[in-house]
């Protein structure tokens, strides 16, 4: 049988455990984090990594968390598994069969490098054979030797850290239906938890209990007020981690200020989950924050492929009048990325300046300079008013104005004369008549008395807290943070824990759950004010 170098075995041990600084090991740990999750060295060269005896993989596609996950913890897809990989599932010998020992440093290198497992078994030839100088192997032996060795922050025998941060410059309705939604919540969640823990201890005593036993642990929730400029929220946050981090950040407001966050939970890897903002990071919102959308973004690719699909000349105009802030920005980015993509001329964009209030008269002469072919409202409410009263008078008219939740409600757009050429692009289910618009989410808020909350807010609130609930219940004892979201992953794919979207989707490394919108006319009815919708999906 094949055995790995003894002296090579050596000289790796030699290398972790001798003569190594505090620092020196905290980089050596470093290096084999980026290692793992990659499956690139730290500087940048990639690992070669065999597979079925002579397929070379191309660099990064070996790395180890493609199969076991960033958590180690893990995958079962198409009647395999991965092992895991956690410190205390590799350095403890396993308690059920196929049993083997413990690994040791040595049989480690061995089973990565020759494919050999700590019994003298070959391991699957799906499982990749990596070529590694002996730098990766004493890296990748340290990381492994940290991953799930110890609990994370805010976890401890009884007691579990929950967090959400409410910034001074969010909505009113926002912050109202965070902290309201949420302090009721984790009150009904800890006051049933005592059952939770009878059956827990019961299922301790049947012989094989403790494999199906849920952990269940008190919740402690913390609400992190964030005030003065944005500037400043860093600190602020690292201020409250600081004092009590939690596990996990659920929900949240911050207004147009949520990247400062989102930021934040990736540089300390704390799980943040389905915050209240239309404003999402720019380019890859990273491993640690899961999404509803991608927000204005999404909503401005849509309205795109909507102007797409109707066959425009070439030589169509279409104008854009947003506010000058930067969700406003954000969304017409993503639109002319998107039309630009669609083979179609960039927009036009006429900024109002926000708080800026001009004439009916104004807006017509600026309408009539210009005339547009399709015109996209993307303005807060009032301006959206005035503009469309304007419009209402005016002799040429864009063929068709869009608008999107995002900028405004479609019960704010008045002028039944206009209906016809409003397309309005809506993320939500749409209402049936004699219906709750959100029924699962009806229910729970009309029976806890916040029938004066904004109904989408906190519904969506509600939402990241059973979502929370959930994840918690499946992940068991085992508290990790990137278990928790790979979870997710699994369990958000098409849930039906939710009435608030019609599609919902997650996947692997994927941090948006719904992927497209509707498009619709306006009928003008209050109890039914959608008529002719399109889905358009990302």
């Amino acid at each position: 049988m094949l055995r790995y170098p003894l002296a090579r075995i050596a000289v790796v041990l030699l290398l972790i455990w001798s003569g190594v600084t505090a620092a020196e090991s905290i980089s050596l740990v470093d290096d084999g984090r980026v290692l793992y999750r990659t499956g690139i060295r730290a500087d940048g060269t990639g690992i070669r990594a065999i597979v079925q005896g002579d397929v070379a993989l191309p660099d990064g596609a070996g790395a180890c968390a493609n199969c076991h996950r960033r958590s180690g913890l893990g995958v079962s897809e198409g009647g395999s598994r991965s092992l895991n990989l956690t410190a205390p599932a590799l350095f403890n010998p396993t308690a059920k069969p196929p049993l083997r020992p413990a690994y040791t440093d040595s049989t480690l290198v061995r089973a990565v490098v020759a494919g050999i497992d700590a019994d003298e078994r070959i391991l699957a030839r799906t499982m990749p054979r990596y070529e590694l100088n002996m730098a990766d192997e004493a890296a990748l032996v340290a990381y492994l030797r940290t991953l799930g060795a110890m609990a994370p922050e805010g976890v401890s025998t009884h007691d579990i850290s929950i967090a959400t941060v409410i910034a001074a410059v969010a909505p009113e309705a926002d912050r109202q239906a965070v902290r309201r939604v949420l302090e009721r919540f984790v009150e009904i969640k800890n006051a049933g938890s005592r059952r939770e823990a009878e059956r827990a201890n019961a299922a301790d005593l049947h012989a094989y209990g403790h494999s199906r036993q849920r952990a269940h642990r008190h919740w402690n929730l913390q609400i992190w007020e964030l005030t003065g400029p944005e500037s400043t929220w860093y600190e602020q946050l690292e201020h409250y981690r600081e004092t009590d981090a939690p596990f996990a950040i659920v929900s949240g407001a911050a207004g147009s200020g949520w990247p400062v966050i989102a930021t934040f939970c990736e540089n300390r890897e704390i799980p943040c989950l389905l915050p209240l903002t239309e404003l999402t990071p720019e380019g890859e919102p990273g491993f640690y924050s899961i999404y509803f959308s991608q927000g204005v973004e999404l909503q401005a690719i849509v309205t795109a492929r909507h102007i797409a699909n109707l066959g425009l000349p070439d030589n169509s105009k279409i104008m854009v009048v947003q506010d000058d802030d930067a969700t406003g920005r954000a969304a017409f980015i993503a639109l002319n990325s998107e039309l630009r993509r669609l083979g179609h001329n960039d927009a036009t964009r006429a900024v109002t300046g926000g708080s800026e209030t001009r004439s009916a008269r104004s807006w017509r002469k600026m309408l009539a300079e210009q005339q547009p072919d399709m015109l996209l409202l993307w303005t807060a409410d009032t301006t959206a008013t005035n503009l469309l009263k304007a419009l209402a008078k005016s002799k040429k008219l864009p063929s068709l104005i869009y608008t999107a939740e995002a900028f405004s409600e479609w019960t704010t757009l008045p002028s039944p004369d206009l209906a016809p050429r409003i397309r309005h692009v809506y993320p939500y289910s749409l209402p049936e008549t004699g219906r709750a618009q959100f029924p699962r989410e009806h229910a729970w808020l009309k029976s806890q008395g916040f029938s004066d909350l904004d109904e989408v807010t906190a519904a969506k609130v509600l939402f990241a807290c059973t979502v929370l609930g959930a994840g918690l219940a499946e992940i068991e004892s085992n508290f990790s943070r990137e278990y928790l979201i790979e979870t997710w992953e699994h369990s958000l794919d098409g849930a039906a824990l939710t009435s608030l979207y019609p599609k919902t989707s997650l996947g692997s490394d994927q941090r948006f759950l719904a992927k497209g919108a509707y498009v619709v006319s306006l009928s003008g009815d209050i109890d039914m004010p959608f008529m002719n919708e399109q889905w358009i999906q990302r």
